[in-house]
């Protein structure tokens, strides 16, 4: 466990334990959390999935694609998370992307990648974003710590 998940364990278990009842069989590992809720390793129809679990209702409701009615689940680009189900009670389901973050992979020297690799994926990253902009959507969180590659692979989600 670490220092994170030592401070926030009883909300972790709370948030874990409202999954086991939402999502009733599923094991829930904890993977992190930021300013709107919590998100954890699951597996949804038979692949590794990631559950984001909302803490604030209002937050969620107040979601972007909430009040635009922009069903997240028909935007669709090889370097965009996929999202299977976004549940009213705060949940959205989505593809697992990955063990390593950008801020990791860039900051931490045992993630070393060839200068080649990296423009390549900044690259990518930024035809991902023109996708958004050509379809009038913008991401509104995009940082380092949320985009994330798949261990050995250099495609961003």
């Amino acid at each position: 466990m670490n220092n994170m998940e030592k401070e926030l364990s009883s909300e972790i278990n709370l948030y874990r334990q409202k999954l086991q009842k939402e999502l009733k069989g599923k094991s829930f590992e904890f993977l992190g959390s930021g300013g709107l809720g919590f998100v954890f390793l699951t597996e949804y129809n038979g692949k590794k999935a990631a559950v984001k679990i909302y803490t604030d209702m209002s937050d969620f409701l107040t979601l972007p694609f909430q009040k635009e009615k922009i069903n997240l689940k028909q935007i669709k680009h090889q370097n965009l998370m996929e999202v299977y189900h976004v549940r009213p009670s705060g949940l959205i389901i989505s593809e697992y992307c990955g063990e390593v973050s950008l801020e990791a992979r860039t900051k931490n020297p045992k993630n070393k990648f060839l200068l080649e690799q990296n423009l390549i994926a900044y690259w990518d990253i930024l035809k991902t974003v023109q996708h958004l902009i050509s379809q009038n959507l913008i991401h509104g969180d995009l940082k380092i710590e949320n985009i994330f590659f798949k261990a050995h692979k250099n495609q961003p989600k």
